[in-house]
């Protein structure tokens, strides 16, 4: 795992504003988040009934037709 989207990702809190905007612009082409909020909803809900976190996670976007790859 290179973790590299966790790499874009803190880019998106740097001072420069060209920066963020294309970290921002990466993020959306590549990996189909559509916003920032998209990108930073790491904080889980909490479910107090039953004492524990769920975390919901969005779908990746697919990307053509999976019959369509051949080596």
């Amino acid at each position: 795992m290179c973790y590299g989207l966790d790499k874009i990702e803190f880019l998106l809190n740097h001072e420069n504003n060209d920066i963020y905007s294309k970290s921002m612009e990466l993020i959306e082409r590549f990996f189909g988040i559509e916003s920032a909020t998209d990108v930073r909803t790491a904080e889980p809900n909490v479910n107090e009934a039953e004492n524990r976190f769920e975390f919901h996670v969005p779908e990746p976007k697919q990307v053509g037709n999976s019959d369509d790859f051949q080596f």
